[in-house]
């Protein structure tokens, strides 16, 4: 048999010599569209011959040909619609025969002369005869091209299968897999348990700063080339994942703590290295954590857990740095997990109490405000000091549910107090930086206000010197809005190194708290003597009060004399007291 491209242009040949006709032809209906179709093969002059597009001209395919047969003489028949224009192009009979397919009309095969059809009986058993040839190879034809297609939906659904695996499994920004193939490939090791291996858990500092001030776009071009830099740096058994966020993880096969410790400050020195990120030069680096693995582990969760443990180890140790996990980090991440539900459930159980503690005008010893202090009585732990909670609470929220309670409760406190007939005693109350990056900040502080008859400028929120600045420009603008409620605003922590003197004057300040640090030596260092003049004669000229915080001895209050400090606070002065106890 001819190659498939010739077989019709042989078949319609044979056909018109046949029947000794001038033309004949080969047309095939569209799959897809009945409205369409296309000559596939045709015998004759070519310049004159209609194709099926032209025969059509709008009509349905199954309507051009009907119920098999037809015989057209003269250029006059009713049941084809270009009647006359065959004949005014010189055809004077037509012949035509439907091909189908199981029942479907699939095309038609069609013969055409110049002279009448002289014998009909033969015209239509041959059209017949020809028509069963033809209908055989277009169902193979289209058998093939079914076949074909079905081919090419398989193949493009396994692709699709493989991509979306691929993408289940990768993370689409970095190219690194994702935490479920790390998991799989660590639970491997363990049950292998013949191999020596260190899991390190990378958490990028500062990130949230360069996401929030470059944006997103920056922040996932950082990403991209932290995991490029991670992929250059480790060996080639290594294998690092992206767990979500800022967190990586890698897995050393092979490794003892030395050469563990060696690929982790090799990573860390390659994460340091400046990333150019929207026209800006920016240094990044990484806080990590590394786990060994050990007999106890029974699962890839636990080692990458405690591996998690000691990366915040190395965060609270200073960050850009990286910790070994010990079994002392776990005992106090429980612990500190303990403290966190106690602390959800403290408010409502009536635990966390305030204490006030004076603020003393330095000349007189005249009480002028004091300051509110949170505390917790915990029932088994006893009092728990801030210094253990607070940060727990500004790192899970719950500072924000809490610091509404502390500033209604001195509110209330503050009724109890003009009752008793105790004056205009100005209240501090501490305003967790946390607090301050909520979009409802004002509005929560004026309902709270609201709620009782306390003047607002009897409210004084200390704001620490760190929350300045994180975020400037933003702070300034919230400080303004509160200040516009009436509140007056403290500068907490003051000369501990963040913020800037002329930041000073963009912010709404009607006094400063000098930093403990500054004044526990003072007595014996002419330097900080010198920092805190300098200091106090700057907010002095700002119109700020001025308030020496942590004095613990006479010697330290009588050199703060000399510097020009109006107030002072400290254990020296006053131990906080109970309300009943402020008079």
């Amino acid at each position: 048999m001819a190659p498939r491209e010739h077989y019709f242009d042989a078949l319609v040949r044979e056909l018109a010599q046949h029947l000794d006709v001038a033309f004949a032809f080969v047309a095939e209906v569209a799959d897809d569209n009945p409205m369409r179709a296309r000559t596939i093969a045709r015998f004759g002059d070519g310049t004159r011959l209609p194709n099926a597009e032209y025969l059509l001209d709008g009509t349905p395919c199954h309507d051009v040909v009907r119920e098999g047969y037809t015989l057209v003489r003269d250029g006059a028949s009713t049941c084809f619609p270009h009647d006359t224009a065959l004949g005014t192009m010189g055809i004077a009979s037509y012949a035509g025969i439907t091909l189908t397919d199981e029942g479907r009309l699939i095309g038609w095969l069609a013969v055409m002369d110049r002279k009448p059809i002289a014998n009909e009986e033969l015209v239509r058993a041959t059209l017949e005869f020809f028509a069963r040839r033809t209908e055989a190879e277009l169902h193979r034809k289209h058998l093939q091209s079914a076949l074909r297609r079905e081919s090419l939906q398989r193949r493009s659904a396994e692709e699709r299968a493989a991509r979306a695996a691929r993408e289940a499994l990768h993370d689409e920004l970095t190219q690194l897999p994702k935490r479920m193939l790390f998991l799989e490939r660590l639970d491997r090791a363990l049950l292998r348990g013949d191999i020596s291996f260190a899991v390190l858990f990378l958490d990028l500092d500062r990130f949230k700063v360069i996401n929030d001030s470059l944006g997103h776009v920056a922040g996932d071009a950082l990403l991209r080339e932290i995991g490029r830099r991670l992929r250059t740096v480790l060996r080639a058994n290594d294998f690092a994942a992206r767990l979500g966020g800022d967190e990586f993880t890698v897995f050393l096969e092979g490794v003892d703590e030395a050469a563990a410790v060696t690929i982790a400050t090799r990573i860390e020195r390659a994460i340091e290295r400046p990333v150019l990120l929207e026209g800006n030069e920016v240094v990044v680096t990484a806080s990590v954590g590394i786990a060994f693995n050990a007999p106890h582990y029974r699962s890839a969760e636990e080692i990458l857990r405690d591996a998690d443990t000691a990366m915040y180890r190395a965060k609270e140790s200073g960050k850009a740095r990286f910790e070994i996990f010990d079994s002392g980090m776990h005992d106090r991440a429980v612990d500190r997990l303990q403290i966190e539900m106690d602390l959800r459930r403290s408010i409502d159980r009536g635990q966390l109490h305030l204490v006030y503690q004076p603020v003393v005008r330095i000349n007189d010893g005249v009480t002028t405000n004091v300051e509110a202090l949170l505390r917790w009585a915990h029932p088994l732990r006893g009092c728990v000091m801030p210094s253990t909670f607070i940060p727990i609470a500004e790192e899970t929220g719950l500072i924000v549910p809490i610091g509404d309670w502390v500033l209604d409760r001195v509110c209330s406190q503050m009724e109890e107090w003009q009752a008793r007939g105790t004056g205009e005693l100005t209240v501090n109350v501490n305003l967790s930086p946390v607090q301050l990056r909520q979009y409802d900040i004002i509005e929560r502080i004026d309902t709270i206000l609201r709620r009782h008859a306390v003047a607002p400028r009897r409210i004084r929120l200390e704001v620490t010197e760190s929350a300045i600045v994180a975020s400037p420009e933003a702070t300034a603008y919230i400080l303004r809005q509160i200040s516009g409620l009436g509140v007056q605003l403290c500068i907490d922590d003051f000369g501990i190194g963040y913020s800037s003197l002329a930041q000073l004057l963009r912010m709404p300040f009607t006094s400063l708290k000098i930093d403990r640090s500054l004044v526990v030596d003072i007595a014996q260092c002419p330097e900080q003597r010198e920092m805190v003049r300098a200091i106090t004669s700057l907010a002095h000229t700002l119109n700020m009060q001025v308030v020496a915080e942590g004095v613990e001895t006479a010697e330290q209050l009588e050199v703060l004399k000399t510097t020009g400090i109006e107030y002072a606070q400290g254990f020296f002065l006053s131990v906080p007291r109970a309300p009943q106890d402020i008079v």
